[in-house]
């Protein structure tokens, strides 16, 4: 029985992929998309935000896409859009109804 070590396992080379299918769900980018349509109306951008909040735009985008949980980012962005909270900022979104203007 041969045994294996380390320089007989293939290496990967280049970037690797992330699975097919991991990306946002649908819900996540509704979600996303309202919260950056309030941030356009207020003139915020990601990297705005992040500056106000001590995290990077990055960071902030992946909250926003709820790829991360920060319930600091979290707070920030719906105090600068003018909510409570968080979950105010969603009700809002889920509150309105469909094909009103």
């Amino acid at each position: 029985m041969k045994s294996t070590t380390a320089s007989d396992k293939p290496k990967t080379v280049g970037p690797t992929r992330r699975p097919r299918g991991s990306g946002p769900r649908p819900a996540d980018l509704e979600q996303a998309a309202w919260i950056l349509y309030k941030m356009k109306l207020a003139g915020l951008t990601e990297r705005v935000l992040g500056d106000r909040i001590g995290v990077t735009g990055t960071m902030v985008r992946w909250v926003i896409y709820d790829r991360k949980a920060s319930y600091r980012v979290r707070v920030g962005v719906a105090e600068a859009l003018g909510f409570s909270s968080w979950e105010a900022l969603l009700a809002t979104r889920q509150g309105r109804k469909r094909g009103a203007a």
